[in-house]
This record gives C-alpha cells, sequence and structure tokens, in this order.
C-alpha cells in the first residue's frame, strides 16, 4: 500500500471478529483453492507485465538500429526467454489442473506455476537493467513533446535530431518516455521493489518451494545410486 491511515480511537465489537488468536483457523485457507488461482492470477499478471516490457524494449532498440547487432538481439532474447517461461508455466497449470475436493471444479496446479513466480522479482530486475542498457543516457534526455510544436529553431531541432533509424521524432519519444517510466522515474522504481515482495520476501519465498518441492527424496535417491553405481565401478576397475 502507498498510505498508512492510524486510528486514535477504535471500536471492534467481539460478536464481528471470525478469527482470534486462533492460528489454525487463520492458516486453513492454505489448504484450500485460494492459493492456486493466485498463481495462476499472479502469473498472467506477470505475462501482461512482461510482454509489455519486451514490446518497449524492441520499439527501443529499433528506433536507434541497435537490434542489428548481436550483443543487442542476445538481450532482448533474455526478456523474451521470460516471456516464454510465464507462458509455458501458466500452461503447464492448467494443463496438470485437478478437481477440488470432488467438488466438480478444476483447480490449476500449484506448483507448476510456483518456481516461475518465485523467480520473476529476478527476472523483472533484470528486464530493467536491460531497458536501461538499451536506452543508455538518451532515457534522461527525453524532449517534451510540446517541444516538437515550438518555433523554430527549438521545434525544428527536436524534429532533426531526436528522430530514430525509420522513427519521427515524436514516435521516438514516446517509445523513450516508456522505456523512462518503466526503469528510472519514481514509478517504476516503486513498481520493480512492488515486483520483488509481491508475493512475500524474496528469501522466504524460495525457501518455501525448497520445503513444499515434491518428490525430493526420489531426487535424492536417484543421485545416491549413481554416486553408488560410480563408486562400484571405481572399485571394480
Amino acid at each position: 500500500m502507498d498510505v498508512f491511515v492510524v486510528f486514535d480511537n477504535v471500536f471492534v465489537p467481539e460478536d464481528r471478529i471470525f478469527v482470534k488468536g486462533n492460528v489454525e483457523a487463520a492458516n486453513v485457507w492454505r489448504q484450500t483453492a485460494q492459493p492456486s488461482f493466485a498463481m495462476h492470477q499472479t502469473l498472467t499478471k506477470d505475462i501482461a507485465k512482461s510482454e509489455f516490457v519486451f514490446g518497449v524494449a524492441l520499439l527501443l532498440a529499433e528506433s536507434t538500429g541497435i537490434n542489428e547487432h548481436f550483443h543487442v538481439q542476445s538481450k532482448l532474447g533474455e526478456i523474451g526467454e521470460i516471456v516464454q517461461l510465464l507462458r509455458n508455466s501458466v500452461e503447464s497449470m492448467e494443463r496438470h489442473a485437478e478437481e477440488y475436493k470432488n467438488t466438480g471444479y478444476l483447480i490449476p496446479d500449484y506448483t507448476a506455476g510456483s518456481s516461475a513466480v518465485s523467480h520473476f522479482a529476478d527476472l523483472y530486475q533484470r528486464a530493467m537493467e536491460i531497458l536501461m542498457d538499451l536506452g543508455g543516457s538518451g532515457l534522461v534526455g527525453v524532449p517534451a513533446y510540446e517541444d516538437l510544436e515550438a518555433d523554430d529553431p527549438l521545434g525544428g531541432d527536436v524534429k532533426t535530431y531526436f528522430r530514430g533509424k525509420e522513427m519521427n521524432a515524436r514516435e521516438r519519444i514516446g517509445v523513450q518516455k516508456l522505456a523512462r517510466d518503466l526503469t528510472i522515474s519514481g514509478f517504476g522504481r516503486r513498481e520493480e521493489l512492488y515486483e520483488r515482495f509481491h508475493v512475500g520476501g524474496p528469501m522466504r519465498v524460495k525457501s518455501n518451494l525448497y520445503k513444499g518441492f515434491p518428490d525430493k527424496d526420489g531426487l535424492k535417491e536417484r543421485a545416491r545410486e549413481h554416486g553408488l553405481r560410480t563408486i562400484d565401478k571405481l572399485e571394480s576397475d
């Protein structure tokens, strides 16, 4: 939230309290369908935001022609990876949906999306770094739209010197403003912080993923068997 509200004199009627001091009742929601749908909704939000960032990055690179360079294409590919990873995770959640407690209703598979949600805070930060690399100092010195309509020499200079490779000055300025808002503006930095803590503290989220990861015993057993086979082979040799 963006604000704090302090109430100096509050009356809370006891008969309106549903949960009071009952930890089990407070945590029972974890056993409902809510976490699965919240996970699906979060990934849907992540996809929409990542696709938008990718679009801005593509336009930003094309505006100056740097998209022709191999190292720039690699950076753009990183953002494309983020988009595709999120799309695949949502599809996996839906493909592995199961009926919820004999209700006839399907719920998305929570585990299939948990890793992508856990990783998105890092992925979004990386996408912002790439945008700043692509925009460079051009994200700081962006003219106002009003400058385009100013009398010459200002208006003419802006139209001439702020045009892109195959993009007029008005369109390129719009792309630069979008990239600036996403990366270095107060709004953009707030959004980056928002994504970092959207589903909880990053360390706690990853810790919960570790604790709830399915079939850890099976994975350990496979590794143990491989290690024993390696030892047996070395001894036989």
